[in-house]
């Protein structure tokens, strides 16, 4: 699956997201999670002005 992830995420410690019923979540370390996508495009993609 084609992912592309903020660079805001880096700022958490640990992060959730949906395991794609709208009623559980998985939590991973950010640290965990960036290995997993470390070569996926990232950037600053939600970043308001």
């Amino acid at each position: 699956m084609e992912t592309v992830w903020d660079d805001s995420l880096m700022l958490q410690p640990e992060l959730y997201f949906e395991a794609g019923d709208h009623e559980h979540l998985v939590h991973v370390k950010s640290r965990d999670f960036f290995r997993l996508l470390a070569d996926c495009p990232h950037g600053d993609i939600s970043r308001t002005t």
